[in-house]
C-alpha cells in the first residue's frame, strides 16, 4: 500500500498542547463542567470565541488591514457574479438557474444534497462579501434581505431536523452543516435568534456527537445507513460542526465535546484511516491523501487550536 508523506511536524505544531481524554462509547455527548468560571463568564468567553471564528472569514479590528487588495478583489468578483446570477423574482429557495432544488422526484432527491451544498456555499460567499469592507456588496440591504429569506426558506423546506439524507451522506452531515454554521457566525448579530436555533436543531439532527457519523434518523435514506466512528479528516469536520454549533448556541458542553474529540486524530495507527509512524496519512482505508482530506485535517486542527490557545479557562481547560 503506497502512502504519501505529510509534514507530521506541522500537525503537531498545529495542535500544540491540546490534550483530552477520549471517550469511546456511543453515549451522551461528553460534557466538561467548569469549576473555575461562572455561567456569565462562560458566555462572555463564548462570545469572544464566536468573534474569533468570524474573523477567520471576515477580519475586523487590528486584523482588518491585513486583508490584501487581491483577496478583496477576488471575493468581490466572485460575489458580484453570484449576485447578478440570482433571479430576484423566484422563490427564495430557488436562487440560481443551475441549482434547482427538487425533493419530490427520485432523480431530484439523488442530487438534492449536492445541489443544496452548492447553494449554501454560495450563500456563504455572499455573506462574506456583505460583511467585508471594500466589496461592492458591503452592507447591501437588498443582499441582506435575500440572504435572510433564503436561509429561512431553505431551513423550512430542505434542511431541518426532519430532513432525510437523500444521496451522499457527506453533503448533509459535513458539507452543508459546516457551510451553514460559518454563514450563521458571520451574520450572527443580524439574524433572528429563532432562525439560528432552528439551524442548530438541524445540524444536531445530522451530527449529534463529533465522534460518530450517520447517527441521525435521516441516515437510512443515504448512501451510508449505519452509524460509524468518524476518523481523520471526517473527525475534524464533525468536530468543527459541533464546535461552531456550540458557539452559535452558547453551549459550553458542545464546545468541550468537540475539543475533546480531536486529539484522537493524532494517534498513530497500523491499519486503516489515520497517521502512520512514518508521517503518512491514509483516509478511506487505503488511500493516501496529502491534499483534500489531509489538507482539511490540518486546516481544521489549526482553526480549533487557535481557539484552544486563546481561551484556556473553564470548559476548555
Amino acid at each position: 500500500m503506497k502512502k504519501t508523506n505529510l509534514a507530521f511536524s506541522l500537525l503537531c505544531l498545529s495542535m500544540g498542547s491540546v490534550h483530552a481524554q477520549i471517550a469511546t462509547e456511543n453515549v451522551n455527548l461528553p460534557v466538561v463542567k467548569s469549576t473555575t468560571t461562572t455561567s456569565t463568564q462562560q458566555q462572555h468567553i463564548i462570545e469572544r470565541m464566536r468573534d474569533t471564528w468570524r474573523q477567520n472569514f471576515v477580519p475586523s479590528g487590528p486584523a482588518a488591514p491585513e486583508l490584501s487588495a487581491e483577496y478583496v478583489a477576488s471575493l468581490n468578483k466572485t460575489a458580484n457574479k453570484l449576485w447578478k446570477g440570482i433571479d430576484k423574482n423566484t422563490p427564495a429557495g430557488q436562487l440560481w438557474a443551475d441549482t434547482v432544488l427538487d425533493s419530490e422526484s427520485t432523480s431530484g432527491r439523488l442530487k438534492l444534497g449536492t445541489t443544496l451544498y452548492t447553494v449554501y456555499q454560495r450563500l456563504f460567499t455572499l455573506a462574506k462579501a456583505w460583511a467585508t469592507p471594500g466589496t461592492d456588496l458591503y452592507k447591501n440591504a437588498q443582499l441582506y434581505t435575500v440572504l435572510k429569506s433564503a436561509l429561512i426558506n431553505l431551513n423550512q423546506d430542505y434542511y431541518n431536523d426532519q430532513t432525510p439524507e437523500w444521496g451522499n451522506w457527506w453533503n448533509w452531515e459535513l458539507g452543508i452543516s459546516r457551510s451553514v454554521n460559518n454563514t450563521l457566525v458571520i451574520l450572527y448579530d443580524d439574524l433572528p435568534s429563532t432562525l439560528i436555533d432552528k439551524y442548530n436543531l438541524a445540524t444536531r439532527h445530522f451530527v449529534r456527537d463529533p465522534r460518530y457519523l450517520a447517527e441521525g434518523s435521516g441516515a437510512p435514506y443515504s448512501t451510508t445507513k449505519n452509524a460509524f466512528t468518524s476518523t481523520g479528516g471526517n473527525r475534524i469536520d464533525s468536530a468543527m460542526v459541533v464546535f461552531v454549533r456550540g458557539l452559535l448556541a452558547n453551549d459550553p458542553g458542545e464546545i468541550s465535546a468537540a475539543v475533546t474529540s480531536v486529539p484522537e486524530v493524532l494517534n498513530t495507527v497500523q491499519s486503516g484511516d489515520g497517521f502512520y509512524k512514518d508521517g503518512s496519512f491514509i483516509q478511506h482505508k487505503d488511500l493516501p491523501y496529502s491534499g483534500t482530506y489531509g489538507q482539511v485535517l490540518l486546516n481544521g486542527l489549526g482553526l480549533i487550536k487557535k481557539q484552544r490557545r486563546r481561551y484556556t479557562m473553564g470548559f476548555l481547560s
